[in-house]
């Protein structure tokens, strides 16, 4: 049986994970508390679209934690012009798509 994800465990996987190895992996409780949202906000962005990338290995959700860091950090702004100016720019492309 699996150990469960605690947000001390998952503070120092992420704390442990400086060379952001594509091995270590998190459920969705995990990537949540990774992300600083809930679970049920992870199964959301899983349904509908836009969320971190993950992987399914039989009924079982799990994402790489270099994933999330990554998702996580593309989404870092020093401002709400700057984010408003990406934005923009995205919506065109996505209207293409």
């Amino acid at each position: 049986m699996g150990r469960k994800t605690t947000k001390q465990n998952t503070a120092a996987i992420v704390t442990n994970n400086n060379d952001r190895d594509d091995r270590t992996v998190v459920d969705s409780q995990g990537a949540g508390e990774i992300l600083g949202v809930s679970k049920s906000t992870m199964e959301r962005l899983r349904h509908v679209g836009g969320g971190p990338p993950f992987f399914k290995i039989g009924h079982l959700v799990r994402y790489r934690v270099s994933a999330l860091l990554a998702y996580r950090d593309e989404r870092e702004h020093a401002s709400t012009s700057e984010y408003m100016k990406k934005k923009a720019k995205a919506e065109p492309a996505a209207e293409q798509a």
